[in-house]
């Protein structure tokens, strides 16, 4: 997590090293920074102006936080809210320590369970106001952000809310086994719901939806192929299984490949890993696959697609071997356990 911090006094800078120190200890990429004027006697960075600081650190940073008066951070980020999906997260802070209050992206972005960790952090008080955790509901979107899953029907959230707000106990439907106290949230039914899976699924008049990123493909490919193929046979092997893109982990192939610029592309492109294998190692992967004496011949192992993609997940084949545009894919998916273990954290 990438965390920015401005301070414009020398107290208040002094409060943005203690918490950019704390961060870093718990992981984070954190950086504190002072105003211009008093950078130099603070040892800090300078900002080089708020405006320009903001511009930049915005588009680049996971969370921002500003030490200081509310209104300054309020028309800082002004001119750059787009949206709760790509926002960061932005915190302001008083000098003295006392509060941490979230201003944007509480949920989605983090905002909230940041303030609370530099609240514990530093001995203040973490002021959320966003009504959910005020009234101990559960946020399914920042759920669904801290899972790393993906949020499809972002429209739906503030239903899902309202429903919690009146009482109301919104459906769960999973393609994952569940674990936890999912009774204290959801009930068997309702017009608003949760979906967990990696289709398409609407079972409810009004899905929320978490795309866990559990599939990987598997490929094979002739020499020189270009990414563009690549990537038009993983979204018809997706297609064929009903399948979301979202729900890509990664893609494999053996190492033979390793200089094959497309798949290099292609993975940049849908933001996933690569990973690949020698012969020997697919050998070894567990399970029923299609077998090619030729590929055998020419590759050592008589299959790559099924394999690879079996070998990268640790999963099982959901889609055998498919030749798509000259690109062989297959598609493999591990399974995994939703958790709701103090579903409201």
């Amino acid at each position: 997590m990438i965390v920015r911090i401005a301070a414009f006094t020398p107290r208040g800078a002094a409060l943005a090293a203690r918490v950019a120190d704390g961060l870093a200890a718990l992981g984070a990429q954190a950086q504190a920074f002072a105003s211009p004027g008093i950078a130099k006697e603070t040892g800090l960075p300078s900002t080089t102006g708020i405006s320009a600081w903001t511009r930049e650190c915005f588009a680049k940073s996971d969370a921002l936080v500003y030490i200081g008066a509310a209104g300054i951070a309020v028309r800082a980020i002004a001119p750059h809210i787009a949206s709760k999906h790509t926002d960061p997260a932005v915190l302001c802070m008083d000098e003295g320590g006392a509060y941490v209050i979230p201003l944007l992206s509480g949920h989605e972005g983090g905002a909230n369970r940041l303030a609370e960790s530099i609240a514990r952090m530093i001995g203040a008080a973490a002021v959320v106001t966003t009504a959910t955790d005020v009234n101990g509901c559960f946020a399914v979107d920042e759920w669904i952000a801290r899972n790393g899953f993906t949020l499809i029907h972002l429209e739906n959230v503030s239903a899902f809310a309202m429903a919690e707000l009146r009482g109301e106990k919104p459906g769960l439907s999973s393609d994952f086994p569940v674990e936890g106290r999912s009774a204290d949230i959801f009930g068997e039914n309702g017009d608003v719901g949760l979906y967990v899976g990696p289709g398409y699924g609407e079972p409810f008049s009004k899905t929320v939806q978490a795309v866990p990123a559990v599939v990987t493909a598997g490929i094979g490919c002739r020499r020189g192929t270009d990414a563009s193929a690549i990537r038009r046979a993983i979204q018809e092997a997706f297609s064929m299984c009903a399948f979301r893109t979202e729900a890509l982990e990664g893609i494999a192939s053996i190492d033979l490949k390793q200089d094959e610029k497309g798949l290099f592309v292609c993975a940049e492109q849908f933001k996933v890993p690569l990973r690949f294998f020698p012969a020997e190692t697919l050998k070894q992967a567990e399970g029923s696959f299609t077998a090619s004496p030729l590929v055998e011949r020419v590759t050592g192992v008589d299959n790559v697609c099924e394999r690879a993609a079996v070998s990268a997940s640790g999963g099982r084949l959901v889609l055998k071997k498919q030749i798509i545009g000259g690109v062989t894919v297959a598609l493999a998916m591990r399974e995994i356990t939703i958790k709701f273990t103090g579903e409201n954290q």
